[in-house]
């Protein structure tokens, strides 16, 4: 009875350490933030850009279900802190959402928002 029990134990363990690495938002490679870095300073370059021209980026998380992925914290004095997300599709990352509020959940599969965003930060969007 004993072997069964720790076995089962065992099991649970190897799960559950295997579950919060299937979900671990990781640094970029030194590729990686370059080009997310490009893009986020085409962004805030952009003419009507609803970025602040003083934003700073402050950390740069890559979505480990996929890293097609990645969440750039930025701050601004005269605007305050920021989240942008950005999606690489056909080898550019481009930010799809930026702001300091929710996102809609359809911008990104369930398991990028919780890898990146663990304690929520997408809404449902019922308007779609």
């Amino acid at each position: 009875m004993r072997r069964v029990v720790a076995a089962g134990a065992v099991a649970v363990l190897i799960v559950g350490l295997t579950a919060g690495l299937a979900f671990a938002k990781r640094k970029p490679t030194p590729a990686e933030r370059a080009a997310i870095l490009a893009a986020m300073v085409a962004f805030i370059n952009k003419p009507n850009s609803p970025a602040a021209s003083d934003n700073r980026v402050v950390s740069i998380r890559v979505a480990t279900p996929g890293g097609r992925y990645a969440r750039v914290n930025l701050t601004s004095p005269s605007a305050g802190p920021s989240i942008a997300l950005l999606r690489l599709r056909a080898g550019a990352w481009r930010v799809i959402a930026f702001g300091s509020a929710d996102f809609a959940c359809r911008l990104a599969p369930a398991a990028v928002w919780r890898d990146l965003f663990p304690k929520g930060f997408c809404i449902s969007d019922t308007s779609a």
